[in-house]
């Protein structure tokens, strides 16, 4: 147990940095910054906490990384 922990609080921490930090920072250059960042830290290291295997490999892997930018982006600020 003590190893799952250990890799969740690694993966959210890692993908934090270089998942969701970017996608943030795309939206605040874009003038699209809704809420205050450090609530939607907060809530994204308990997700990624929570769904931290499936957040491994985009972690690690380039290509799915970029796409995992892509759709949060889109999922979060593009709206029609």
């Amino acid at each position: 147990m003590i190893y799952y922990i250990i890799f969740a609080l690694a993966t959210a921490i890692y993908a934090l940095f270089t998942l969701v930090q970017p996608v943030l920072a795309l939206a605040k250059k874009n003038g699209i910054e809704k809420q205050p960042a450090y609530i939607t830290y907060i809530t994204f290291f308990l997700l990624i906490l929570l769904v931290a295997p499936t957040i491994f490999l985009p972690c690690i892997v380039p290509s799915m990384s970029d796409r995992f930018r892509v759709a949060l982006y889109q999922g979060l600020f593009e709206k029609d």
